[in-house]
């Protein structure tokens, strides 16, 4: 290990205990420029390198998620349009955009643990994959996910099916809190006798839908009224990246410690290794990404704290906080150093082009 690495070793695990907010952005930002000084010194990468990177619009629009130690965390991105970009363009910009994205890996890939550095036999190893302890950030609200129709659903086995997908060691994303379903025209009739609801004509009533908790659920009975169903949903805790892949702004809000800077890593993470590798698919690791269209789930993801852009306002009374302000402060942020100059023009030209996804954390 170089002293370099060794100094890394040790920032990083400072920063793990440190809880100052403050000392913790300056031990970032330390660790951010030995990261970029470290890719400089290994880089051998020329500018006729074939480098793959493949980097792809999603839906048209903004996507904002707000964290920080009071309030939350704000994500903004642009979907637009798409763009694939490998070894067949070995430009200047992307080879730039591929080792940003390859330094972004390494920021956002591994946390470190208190204590792991004690046991002699993990090495140095005293930090774990960020995708290995990652346990997924629920927020209100209930999202579809399995929707089961005609012969698939007549076919389906319901009590291994809730079995499977209820008990209490299960990540979110594998839960399943109730079903939706159409009520069979016996149900209708009863309800109509009860005056529980008035159709109105050409607008079916949303009462006709009915809503069961599987926890409560008879499934024998439900069973024995597949024949008369046409279709079952079945419904989930809702994850940030649920939201995300839906919503135009997003702002995530939670006590210190909840899980949001975490979450807006995880996402940085996932998407920078589907840029980096087009074989690794970001539907399988971001729960709710298969919603958007196949050309709409890979962006250039763009992890910015921003308790630096704080302390630029406070200390200078004629910024206002604007765009362009964010912007010149994001420029530097990613061009720090003066290391990488050309860096900056590359990815004004992927958020102009709506091939961006701005994770902005910390807004305190």
């Amino acid at each position: 290990m170089s002293d370099m690495e060794a100094r890394l070793v040790r920032l990083r695990r400072k920063l793990e205990q440190e809880t100052d907010p403050e000392e913790r952005a300056d031990l970032e930002a330390a660790i951010a420029a030995l990261e970029e000084k470290l890719a400089v010194a290994a880089q051998s990468i020329t500018d006729h390198a074939q480098v793959g990177v493949a980097i792809a619009g999603g839906v048209r629009g903004t996507v904002t998620n707000v964290t920080g130690d009071v309030t939350g965390s704000l994500l903004s991105g642009i979907f637009h349009g798409a763009v694939y970009l490998d070894g067949r363009r070995a430009d200047q910009a992307v080879r730039l955009l591929g080792e940003y994205m390859d330094r972004l890996r390494g920021r956002c890939g591994s946390i470190t643990l208190e204590g792991l550095h004690q046991h002699k036999q993990l090495g140095d190893g005293d930090s774990v994959s960020l995708q290995q302890v990652y346990t997924q950030l629920t927020i209100a609200g209930i999202a579809t996910r399995e929707v089961y129709r005609g012969a698939e659903l007549q076919a389906l086995d319901l009590a291994a099916f809730i079995q499977e997908h209820t008990a209490d060691t299960l990540l979110p994303a594998q839960r399943r809190i109730d079903l939706l379903r159409p009520m069979t025209a016996a149900e209708q009739q009863e309800r109509r006798q009860r005056g529980e609801f008035v159709e109105n004509p050409g607008q079916p009533p949303t009462e006709r839908m009915l809503n069961e908790s599987l926890a409560q659920l008879n499934t024998d009975a439900l069973r024995a009224l597949l024949p008369q169903i046409d279709q079952i949903t079945f419904r989930g805790p809702m994850l940030v990246t649920d939201a995300i892949a839906s919503t135009r702004h997003l702002v995530l809000l939670g006590e210190p410690g909840s899980g949001k800077s975490t979450a807006l890593r995880y996402l940085a993470l996932t998407l920078a290794e589907a840029g980096l590798d087009p074989a690794r698919d970001p539907v399988a690791m971001l729960t709710g990404w298969g919603a958007l269209e196949p050309d709409q789930r890979r962006l250039l993801p763009l992890f910015v704290p921003l308790l630096p852009f704080a302390r630029r306002l406070a200390a200078d009374s004629t910024m206002l906080g604007s765009a362009d302000e964010l912007w010149n402060f994001l420029a530097d942020h990613v061009e720090s150093g003066n290391l990488r100059s050309g860096l900056a023009e590359a990815v004004h030209a992927e958020i102009v082009a709506g091939r961006a996804l701005l994770l902005l954390d910390g807004l305190d």
